[in-house]
């Protein structure tokens, strides 16, 4: 369990810019539309390794307890003012509430809470569901509306809204089972479900990418592992690529890279031996001289330096891993 304190709620400024900086954390383009009114919040959504877009029509509110000791002590809620969701075709809206007690996000069925017209709207989320999202990154839970509530962690923000209309679609007791399988932290191809394997798999990867990213920049303070970049700037690279059936999520087939050099890194521009030490592809860089007039200092001057490596040693890069990964990525010095 999570300690119980009051950290205070977001003003509307604040909880604007936090949504628009979570939508962000999933490595897509976010891109803000104008709109007259505070709320909803409008943005367009582009997830290029997806290939996929969508419009968002984001109505949010701080999560609070609320109701004094009238409610239950477990029952925390978003109180509807302001601006009553609306649903809009060809627009995805997301009715949302941000929980500064437990850090994440709820979410309710904007089909079923479209236009609410009693005199102080509300919806609920039991303290269980948040703490387990604070806990496991992603939990839900079906309320006696008969919709589903789902609380998720800020980095996860973009992966619901692109499959909120999925999630809310069938609020049966297996649908919530499978949810919760995606934080059971089992191998990829034994979580997805016949039925439904589009919305589950979605929600696989991007759970584990969170989960992925995490730990590994956690393990490496943030830092890139080859320049010492920090700033929020720094990705989780797998060493051997997640495409590969036999790749693992261990923080040991990871490596925090800055962007640059991730893509560099992938580009087979730069590798790791198996001692850790940093090698450059002097053929690769040759056959890019002769195509254009690139400036090849900021990689040539990592050659022979040592990696830096995190404090524990069970996260270091695994030796079999990095020699998996130089062979797939079919490295040539």
């Amino acid at each position: 369990m999570v300690a119980i304190f009051n950290p205070g709620t977001l003003s509307p400024a604040e909880l604007s810019r936090w949504v628009y900086d979570a939508l962000g954390f999933a490595g897509g383009q976010v891109i803000s539309i104008p709109s007259p009114q505070p709320k909803p919040y409008r943005a367009v959504v582009l997830m290029p390794e997806e290939a996929r877009t969508a419009t968002l029509r984001i109505y949010a509110w701080n999560i609070t307890h609320g109701g004094g000791s009238e409610r239950a002590p477990d029952e925390f809620r978003i109180q509807l003012t302001g601006r009553m969701p609306v649903v809009t075709e060809g627009e995805t809206t997301i009715v949302l509430g941000w929980s500064p007690l437990f850090n994440v996000f709820a979410a309710w069925d904007p089909q079923v809470h479209a236009g609410r017209h009693s005199a102080s709207p509300s919806l609920q989320v039991r303290q269980e569901t948040l703490v387990r999202a604070h806990e496991d990154g992603l939990a839900a839970a079906l309320r006696e509306s008969g919709d589903v509530v789902v609380a998720f962690r800020a980095e996860l923000l973009t992966a619901y809204c692109l499959n909120a209309d999925r999630i809310h679609l069938d609020p049966s007791d297996e649908v919530l089972a499978e949810m919760r399988d995606v934080v059971t932290h089992e191998p990829q191809s034994q979580v997805l479900i016949s039925n439904r394997p589009l919305v589950e798999r979605r929600l696989t990867l991007a759970y584990r990418a969170w989960d992925f990213r995490q730990r590994v920049t956690g393990a490496y303070e943030g830092q890139c592992a080859i320049c010492g970049l920090g700033l929020g700037l720094i990705e989780a690279a797998h060493i051997v690529p997640v495409a590969w059936p036999e790749s693992t999520d261990a923080t040991s087939n990871g490596l925090a890279l800055c962007r640059n050099h991730h893509y560099a890194y992938d580009s087979r521009l730069i590798s790791v031996s198996s001692d850790c030490t940093l090698e450059i592809s002097r053929q690769r860089l040759d056959a890019l001289s002769r195509i254009g007039n690139y400036d090849v200092r900021w990689i040539e001057e990592v050659d022979g330096k040592p990696l830096s490596l995190p404090t524990h040693r069970a996260d270091w890069p695994d030796p079999v891993y990095l020699e998996l990964g130089r062979r797939l990525r079919r490295w040539v010095p």
